[in-house]
C-alpha cells in the first residue's frame, strides 16, 4: 500500500535505492521513489509506521500500517539509522497521516506525533488530540463490530 498522494501504480523498489533518491533530490531532480519503508513524490518524505488502536475485548491493539510525513530533516535521520536500528529513544516528530482510514479520518488533515522504536521496528504513530474520529478512537477504542467492519472492508475475512 502506497500513500493516498502517490501519483503512480503501487510497486516497490528496494529500500536501498533510498539513498541514490535522496542524492537526485539533493540536485535538484525531480524524483519519485516509493520502497516498503520509504517514499519520496514532489517535495513530500514519508516513511511506513504503524497506527495503534485499541480493540474493546481484545488484550492487544490492531496496528494499520500506513504512512506518515516528516521533515526533510528528520527522514533523513530516520533513514541514517534506518539499516543499524539506532535511533535516539527521546526522539519524536510531527507529521501528517498519509492515508485515510475507512470511517475514521474526514477530508481533513490529521496531524500525527511519529514515535521512532528501536531496532528496524516501525514507528508507532499518536494522533495528536482532536475531536476527529480517528483520534477518539486512537484514546478510547473502537468496539469491536467497528473493528470487524473495518477489515471487511479492507478485504480480510
Amino acid at each position: 500500500m502506497a500513500p493516498d498522494e502517490w501519483p503512480h501504480r503501487d510497486g516497490y523498489e528496494d529500500n536501498c535505492g533510498i539513498m541514490l533518491a535522496l542524492d537526485a533530490a539533493d540536485l535538484r531532480e525531480a524524483v519519485d521513489f516509493l520502497s516498503e519503508d520509504f517514499c519520496l513524490y514532489g517535495g513530500h518524505f514519508l516513511i511506513r509506521c504503524v497506527l495503534l488502536l485499541p480493540i474493546a475485548g481484545l488484550a492487544l491493539p490492531f496496528g494499520f500500517g500506513c504512512w506518515a510525513t516528516l521533515s526533510e530533516t528528520n527522514f533523513r535521520r530516520y533513514v541514517d539509522g534506518f539499516d543499524s536500528g539506532q535511533r535516539d529513544a527521546s526522539a519524536t516528530w510531527t507529521g501528517w497521516l498519509g492515508n485515510a482510514i475507512q470511517d475514521l479520518t474526514s477530508q481533513n488533515p490529521i496531524a500525527v506525533i511519529v514515535n521512532p522504536r528501536p531496532g528496524r521496528q516501525r514507528p508507532v504513530l499518536e494522533v495528536i488530540a482532536g475531536e476527529e474520529p480517528l483520534a477518539l478512537a486512537q484514546r478510547g477504542g473502537l468496539p469491536i463490530e467497528r473493528f470487524v467492519h473495518l477489515l471487511d472492508h479492507y478485504g480480510h475475512a
